[in-house]
């Protein structure tokens, strides 16, 4: 049996991550009236930082910060 973040598109990238920021996007601009776009590229960077705080190597973090 697979996990479900072993589907992965594009680069090496968890489908079901992206598709579970957009809907944390969706919650937290009802919640708090911040513009959609803002919302979700703040949930992008937040996710970055703790994938690096937490030293999980991801596509993203290797590219903006090498090794």
């Amino acid at each position: 049996m697979e996990n479900i973040r072993s589907y992965r598109f594009y680069d090496n990238t968890a489908l079901f991550d992206y598709i579970c920021t957009i809907i944390a996007s969706f919650i937290v601009t009802y919640y708090t009236k911040i513009p959609l776009t803002l919302t979700t590229i703040g949930l992008f960077v937040l996710s970055i930082f703790f994938h690096v705080l937490f030293h999980i190597k991801t596509p993203s973090s290797t590219y903006l910060f090498g090794n």
